[in-house]
């Protein structure tokens, strides 16, 4: 299965946020472990309340509105900090990228994965691809923590659907790989 498709700065961060986000049960995790911290500290600032009034002083309206409008808006960042980071961090050091805006082809075959353009690819065996995570605009092999072959859905020829690629993508690397769909 070959497709073509040119490689933008939405794709490269796209790439970086489905490379960085962490899993969904880690990422309810964290931003628990967050509300905990803020409700320690507020109770750390006002040491003379029994434990479990932090809570009752967050949600009681006493606070300063400030106060809460930085508590939402670090809860809402520290929620979305891959999706900041791809775009205040990765945007910018796209036109670093070899592929940048460039025309790049992907195959998908028995052997694995080769992509690229005539002066820079790379050559893949399924059993080098990690995982495979789909997110909303692309399908990402991933190859390491940092590393990964991007297939944006835009590529994808209009007579192909996702479920006929995932399909493919069984048939030509088996079960053995990991696939992740968020």
């Amino acid at each position: 299965m070959q497709f073509s498709y040119r490689y933008e700065r939405a794709d490269f961060v796209h790439g970086c946020i489905a490379l960085m986000r962490p899993p969904l049960a880690r990422r309810i995790l964290l931003q628990a472990a967050w509300i905990a911290l803020v409700l320690g500290l507020v109770h750390w600032a006002d040491p003379g309340r029994p434990r479990g009034a932090a809570l009752g002083l967050l949600f009681s309206g006493a606070l300063n509105g400030w106060v809460y409008a930085a508590f939402l808006g670090c809860a809402v960042a520290f929620w979305f900090s891959t999706e900041l980071f791809g775009w205040l961090i990765c945007a910018p050091i796209f036109s670093r990228n070899a592929l940048a805006r460039k025309d790049v082809n992907l195959v998908l075959s028995q052997e694995g994965l080769w992509g690229g353009t005539r002066d820079v690819n790379v050559n893949v065996s399924w059993a080098a691809v990690q995982r495979i995570v789909e997110t909303r605009h692309m399908i990402v092999f991933v190859l390491s923590g940092r590393e990964g072959v991007m297939l944006p859905k835009r590529a994808l020829p209009g007579h192909v659907t996702v479920a006929e690629l995932w399909a493919e993508i069984e048939r030509l690397a088996g079960r053995g790989v990991k696939v992740l769909q968020r």
